[in-house]
C-alpha cells in the first residue's frame, strides 16, 4: 500500500470514463483508504461528481455512499467502488439527456404490383400484394442513435440508428419532432386502422354486403348519368 496525502492507497483499477462530449477515456482509477476515518475515497474522475450525484443517489441504493464535489467516500471497499459505478452511470446519462433532441421515426413497408408508373415493392415476408405496414414512433436521438425515454428524467433505452427499423439499414426515416408532426402521424396511423376494422366487418357477411354495395354504386352512377344529361 501506498502512502499519499490522499490516503493509503490500497487498489487500482482501469474504468472507461464518460466525458461531457460522450466519448470515454480509459482511465487508471486509484482508491485510497485513510485509517483514521476508517473511510475509502476515490478522487479520479470529479468533473462527474457535483453533475450527476443527484441521478446517481436515485439508481444507487449504497447507504454510505458519499458524492463530494471532489470525491466519492464508502466505509467499504465495495461500497466505493459501485458509487463510482453508479456515478460514471449516472453521469453519461446526464449527459445524453442534455444532448438529445425529439424526434420522429416513420417506418414504411409495402408490397406492390408494377402498376406502370411505380416499381413493384416486396417489403412484408409470407404476405402477398397489395400489403401496407407503417408504424411511427416518438423518440430522442443523440448523435445517429435513437432511445426511448417514458419520463423526462427516465432512464433512455437504446432503440438503434435513426435510419433502422427492425435492425435493419436505410428501413426508416427521422426526422425533428413536433406536436403538429405526431398528431398528422397519428392521423394517419389511425386512418389506415379504420380502413382495416371496415374492411374485417364488411367480410363478416361478404356475400350481402357485396351485393349491397355494387347496386349502390349502380345507382350511384345511373343517379349522376341522369343529371348530366
Amino acid at each position: 500500500m501506498k502512502r499519499e496525502g490522499k490516503g493509503q492507497r490500497v487498489k487500482t483499477f482501469k474504468a472507461w470514463i464518460p466525458q461531457q462530449d460522450l466519448t470515454k477515456i480509459e482511465t487508471q482509477v486509484a482508491v485510497y483508504f485513510k485509517p483514521d476515518s476508517g473511510w475509502f475515497y476515490i478522487y479520479d474522475g470529479a468533473h462527474m461528481f457535483a453533475a450527476a450525484a443527484e441521478r446517481a443517489k436515485k439508481s444507487y441504493d449504497g447507504r454510505d455512499v458519499r458524492i463530494h464535489d471532489t470525491m466519492i467516500t464508502d466505509n467499504t471497499l465495495d461500497g466505493v467502488l459501485n458509487g463510482f459505478k453508479a456515478i460514471c452511470f449516472a453521469y453519461e446519462e446526464e449527459m445524453k439527456n442534455a444532448a438529445k433532441k425529439k424526434v420522429i421515426r416513420f417506418t414504411f413497408k409495402a408490397n406492390t404490383a408494377w402498376d406502370g408508373s411505380h416499381q413493384p415493392k416486396s417489403d412484408i415476408s409470407f404476405c402477398g400484394e397489395p400489403a401496407i405496414h407503417l408504424t411511427y414512433e416518438v423518440l430522442y436521438q443523440i448523435g445517429d442513435q435513437v432511445y426511448f425515454q417514458d419520463a423526462e428524467d427516465g432512464k433512455l433505452q437504446y432503440r438503434g440508428k435513426a435510419d433502422e427499423a427492425r435492425h435493419r439499414h436505410g428501413d426508416a426515416v427521422t426526422i425533428d419532432w413536433t406536436p403538429e408532426r405526431e398528431a398528422f402521424f397519428e392521423n394517419m396511423r389511425q386512418s389506415l386502422v379504420t380502413l382495416i376494422n371496415r374492411v374485417d366487418d364488411f367480410q363478416k357477411n361478404l356475400l350481402v354486403n357485396v351485393d349491397n354495395a355494387i347496386a349502390a354504386t349502380t345507382q350511384l352512377l345511373l343517379e349522376n348519368r341522369s343529371k348530366d344529361e
